[in-house]
């Protein structure tokens, strides 16, 4: 045992120093599947946060996205493969191509695409990969590139919405606004047949018939007659007027060995087989959602159907659901956040109530607890981890109200106007203040609960005699309610305060709804606004801090969260304003899926959860990394964090040089015993990236070694069996 621990700290003194990185981790859900792609027992699955490998025979799944990867984009919208086991990706943001260990990775910048983003790509027979971008069409034969647009070939659109390549290895192309193309590498001829102008999908069935999706329905082109169906032209026309079809935008196909027609449309799946229609909708069937995008059948025949509501399977008779991503949680889209401690994050959707431990997830709802409703926006959580949220409905599209729900650890109690104190159901805001005594805003009343006390505070007994509509709600260090109002009668907007007697206006300069309140140590109240951007006031003095005389990206500011006394605001991007210093993430430079920030929490680590409509991001700004000493230079090599960790049995390694280099990468295991190189050769600058198969490795912890140049970096790693 001093063995190892020497040998342990030996590999630490010898490589490395604890320094701090920041770090990003995304926990989504994949609510969307655009694409996919069958390979052998592997679907490779593109959906709107990531590139999984699903493996068909065990479930297991990983789940690739630019923070584990090099993957230049995570909203996935096209793959294909070729013969040689390489997997091709489309982004919005570039081109990447995987042989199971290292990626290549295109972009506008280095290489000839006309565009980054990519909604389809397609393999010729003869091997040319042939790629469909927003700004024209690209052909790689033997790594050399050719880009045909409307400026240079007879291409009648340059965005590129489907491909598909025949035996003959023509392409045909899908335009969004110029219709179907063909091209035989020489010559360009237009499909005048079809009556649509965009196309949505191409493909071709087993025998060699292409099936066209169109908004006005779909079309396939034919040399020979179909069961029950008119050849004109080489052309058979289905839309709802003519046949069972459930919609006429059509998205998807797929076809099996009896030469059966899978066919995915906005309004539902249908199949068509020797004539006769059978429908799959969420009206008939186990299916969970009709916007189908994406269809691909396996080698054991199931139908793997991917959409607007994630992935579904079925085997001819039972429709199972796929859950892929990075977090068991319902949906993406986060309405509240609230910390317990650190690591214990509670999360307000519309379909359910999220709770994190720091390793698993859990989701209540009307079905499976107390919940009188699924929908819930503000969370609170006292002292004791209790939690406190504000519930909506959802009925016939809209959502309203429905009072609000308490957690002991146990169980929920959900608190309406038919069976509590609550005068109606309209609750907007709930905080939980230092003395653990839980607030509530309902319309015109304000209800403090206390040891299960509830006192009712009618503002129209207290001179408000106009309809009060509260639109924030918070409280300082010494306790005092702040209430943001709306004076619907007057059109008037008041900032309220309640020192436990009296409720007393203390600002009414501000005429803009307030959507979020903030105290900070030294009394100052932060107020964010719909439309004046991040006001300051001290009890005297108002500042405002806007598109004209700050960095903030815009004026609509929904959420701030004090850390010390730096403010973190939802904004157009997550700001950070430290001292007047100003910090701005979003898409283009962080991690962040999109702009739109929700929400905000820090939890007692420091981190920072937030809440996007593209899942939950934790953002790490002090995690302890071991780090090698030239590593402080900010021009250095880098390693980045394994994905996955822990993992079983492979995990990708990846590294990024600034320069061409020597590149030696080495995994240890826990004595410092070297265990395998798995680089060793001259790389390019730029990012790379290698899978490891530990299959014949024990349980444990190892270590990989990164040398390139004068540089070299530790990280630690976990193998679970």
């Amino acid at each position: 045992m001093k063995k190892a621990i020497f040998s342990l700290l030996a590999i630490f003194f010898a490589f490395s120093l604890f320094t701090q990185e920041p770090e990003w981790t995304l926990y989504a859900t994949a609510n969307k599947v655009n694409c996919q792609v069958i390979q052998d027992s592997i679907n490779w699955i593109g959906t709107d946060i990531a590139l999984i490998r699903y493996n068909i025979e065990t479930n297991d799944y990983i789940a690739f996205n630019s923070y584990n990867s090099v993957l230049p984009g995570n909203y996935i919208w096209s793959l294909a493969k070729q013969n040689n086991g390489t997997i091709w990706i489309g982004t919005k943001y570039g081109l990447a191509k995987y042989d199971g260990s290292q990626w290549t990775i295109f972009t506008i910048t280095n290489s000839n695409l006309p565009n980054n983003w990519i909604p389809s790509i397609a393999i010729a027979p003869n091997g040319t990969v042939w790629i469909g971008t927003a700004g024209g069409l690209v052909s790689i034969i033997d790594s050399v590139w050719t880009v045909y647009n409307t400026n240079n070939s007879n291409l009648t659109n340059d965005y590129i919405r489907n491909l598909a390549v025949d035996e003959n290895n023509v392409v045909w192309i899908a335009t969004w606004g110029g219709g179907l193309v063909t091209f035989d590498g020489e010559d360009w001829s237009v499909i005048s047949s079809i009556p649509a102008d965009n196309i949505t999908e191409v493909e071709i069935d087993n025998e060699g018939r292409k099936w066209v999706g169109t908004n006005i329905g779909c079309f396939c082109l034919s040399d020979t007659s179909l069961a029950d169906s008119i050849v004109v032209n080489n052309l058979v026309v289905y839309n709802m007027s003519n046949s069972s079809l459930p919609s006429d935008d059509v998205f998807a196909f797929a076809f099996d060995d009896n030469n059966g027609t899978w066919i995915g449309t906005l309004e539902g799946l249908a199949y068509l087989y020797n004539g006769n229609w059978t429908v799959y909708s969420t009206n008939n069937s186990s299916i969970l959602f009709d916007d189908i995008y994406s269809l691909r059948l396996d080698n054991f025949g199931t139908l793997w159907c991917g959409g607007l509501g994630g992935l579904v399977n079925f085997n001819g008779e039972d429709w199972n659901e796929i859950s892929v991503g990075t977090a068991d949680i319902p949906t993406n889209w986060i309405e509240g956040i609230d910390t317990y401690g650190s690591e214990d994050v509670w999360v307000s959707t519309k379909k359910g109530i999220c709770h994190f431990n720091g390793s698993d997830w859990s989701t209540y709802t009307s079905n499976n607890s107390n919940l009188l409703s699924d929908s819930a926006t503000d969370i609170a959580i006292d002292s004791e981890g209790n939690v406190w949220v504000i519930c909506r409905n959802i009925s016939g599209g809209s959502s309203y109200a429905y009072g609000f729900a308490y957690f002991n650890g146990d169980e929920w109690i959900h608190y309406i106007a038919q069976n509590s104190q609550l005068p109606w159901n309209w609750t907007s805001d709930i905080i939980v203040d230092n003395l653990d005594r839980a607030w509530i805003t309902c319309q015109h009343w304000l209800i403090k609960i206390e040891n299960d006390d509830w006192v009712m505070y009618n503002l129209q007994d207290y001179g408000f005699n106009f309809t009060v509509l509260p639109t924030a709600l918070s409280y300082d260090y010494a306790n005092n309610i702040y209430i943001a109002i709306y004076n619907y009668d007057d059109n008037d907007f008041l900032l309220v305060k309640f020192d436990g007697e009296n409720f007393e206006i203390v600002c009414d300069l501000i005429q803009d709804v307030i959507l979020d309140i903030i105290c900070d140590e030294s009394g100052v109240i932060w107020l964010g606004t719909f439309n004046s951007g991040l006001v300051r006031f001290d009890g005297e003095v108002i500042l405002f801090f806007d598109q004209t005389n700050s960095p903030l990206p815009s004026n609509y500011v929904l959420d701030i969260e004090i850390e010390n006394h730096i403010l973190w605001i939802c904004n157009d991007g997550l700001v950070k304003m430290d001292d007047y210093e100003w910090a701005i993430f979003n898409h283009e430079n962080s991690p962040l899926p999109s702009n739109y920030i929700r929400c905000v929490a820090i939890d007692d680590d420091g981190t920072k959860w937030i809440g996007t409509y593209r899942g939950l991001f934790a953002y790490n700004e002090n995690l302890v990394v071991v780090h090698d000493e030239f590593q402080v230079e900010e021009n250095a090599p880098r390693l980045i964090h394994n994905y996955p960790n822990p993992f079983n049995p492979t995990t990708t390694i990846s590294y990024q040089l600034t320069a061409d280099s020597d590149v030696d990468l080495k995994i240890y295991n826990v004595k410092g015993q070297l265990g395998e190189t798995l680089v060793n050769e001259f790389k390019p600058s730029g990012k790379h990236s290698i899978v490891w198969n530990a299959e014949k490795q024990a349980s444990g912890i190892y270590f990989y070694k990164l040398k390139a140049g004068d540089f070299e970096e530790i990280r630690k790693m976990i193998l679970l069996k």
